[in-house]
């Protein structure tokens, strides 16, 4: 089964129209604040089966599983590609 969320990280990887862009990423963190932290698609190296790998702002690795992302959405318009509460969906940018 493909799945969506993956294809689209990788795509903000390796879609030189998309890398173009910068999307945030908004996902479940715990220990910080609300739990909820929100980075650049341009802080992500790599994807993987079940989640993603991306670099902090202290030069760290941190893998996030799929399931812990809550939103994406593009920076200059604010336009949710992807929001896992209000079931969007919308990967074809």
């Amino acid at each position: 089964m493909k799945n969506p969320l993956r294809n689209f990280l990788t795509r903000l990887i390796w879609d030189k129209k998309l890398r173009a862009k910068e999307f945030k990423i908004v996902f479940i963190s715990r220990g910080s604040p609300g739990d909820i932290e929100v980075i650049s698609s341009k802080q992500i190296v790599s994807v993987g089966k079940t989640g993603f790998e991306y670099i902090t702002s202290r030069g760290e690795r941190k893998y996030i599983p799929f399931h812990r992302i809550r939103e994406i959405r593009e920076e200059d318009t604010g336009k949710k590609v992807f929001s896992k509460e209000k079931s969007i969906y919308n990967f074809k940018v």
